[in-house]
């Protein structure tokens, strides 16, 4: 590249000189000189171009040297790797064997856990079921329980009666014979009302139910933890010139029971029957009370104001309990 610097630079002078000169002598002299520097820059082009090809050829050449030379490299760093890997392998060889049996030991003993956990967990299942079936009986005992409390609440009043009717004719022998008659009346004829209630109730306790839902039915809500509520919205009552029906029942509450039904109509809470004279508050405050228990006990039928008349017929001696 200097030798090209410098004749380029000679031939510029030797031009500059042809065109400065005043003679022609001269500047045939001076042309002269710069055919003979152009003819020696081109030259000097040509052993440039030559020495390029050349190191460019001879750079490919080292490429491909390099590139076996790497291969090769590659080649013998596999082969070491593969010596570590077989040396490694032969000095851990004795203990391979403890390895593999404890591994195969481990392997059985969670298959075995596994099938201890799928027998378990067909016996978690079997015991469900079995609970489940259980809890239903104890509630169809408690529910038999409670209602059994009731018709002995009925025929305790019975009992009642007919003490007073003994009282009357044992301990009143001055009492004239017109008065202790009426008084034999009135008692016979309110014992007569807590005999047919005492029949009804016990006969629902051991009878089937009925097809007709508009037949009374005796409904037990039971508690299942110490912060259930009751959980029961109705309506009505004499205040309103209604009867007392159930509008609502909450979610998870006692009375989110199947047999209780919206739109049914309360007759009698936990024994003590409503008549026409029981006020919204009288019942609300009645529900409270009695749902403050683990139990509750209530007779309802569905209410149908078209037919209600005649189911109202079948409840008159019910309701003169009270």
């Amino acid at each position: 590249m200097e030798s090209v610097h410098r004749l380029t630079s000679a031939f510029n002078r030797a031009m500059n000189d042809a065109i400065m000169a005043e003679e022609k002598v001269d500047m045939m002299t001076n042309i002269k000189s710069m055919s003979i520097l152009f003819t020696e820059m081109c030259a000097n082009v040509e052993k440039c171009e030559a020495e390029k090809m050349r190191f460019k050829k001879e750079a490919e050449q080292n490429f491909e040297k390099y590139q076996e030379l790497q291969a090769k490299a590659d080649g013998y760093d596999d082969v070491v790797e593969q010596l570590h890997i077989a040396l490694l392998a032969k000095s851990d060889q004795k203990f391979a064997s403890p390895i593999f049996d404890k591994i195969r030991h481990e392997v059985h003993e969670n298959l075995q856990k596994i099938d201890n956990y799928h027998r378990i967990l067909a016996n978690y299942q079997l015991e469900i079921e079995r609970n489940k079936r259980m809890e239903k009986y104890i509630d169809e005992l408690s529910k038999c329980t409670v209602l059994q409390r009731i018709g002995s609440r009925f025929f305790a009043r019975e009992v009642a009666a007919v003490r007073q009717m003994l009282n009357l004719v044992q301990n009143s022998p001055n009492v004239d014979h017109a008065t202790k008659s009426r008084v034999w009346d009135e008692i016979e004829a309110e014992n007569n009302v807590l005999r047919q209630n005492t029949l009804w109730l016990i006969n629902r306790i051991n009878g089937d139910d009925t097809d007709n839902d508009l037949m009374p039915r005796v409904v037990v809500l039971m508690r299942s933890h110490a912060h259930q509520g009751l959980g029961l919205e109705i309506t009505g009552g004499c205040d309103t010139f209604r009867p007392v029906l159930i509008t609502a029942k909450l979610k998870g509450s006692m009375a989110d029971d199947d047999e209780l039904r919206i739109g049914d109509r309360i007759i009698a809470i936990d024994g003590t029957f409503l008549n026409l004279t029981s006020r919204h508050s009288d019942v609300m405050k009645m529900l409270e009370t009695e749902s403050a228990k683990d139990y509750l006990a209530l007779v309802v039928s569905a209410f149908n104001p078209f037919t209600d008349d005649i189911v109202s017929n079948q409840l008159t001696v019910v309701e003169r309990t009270v």
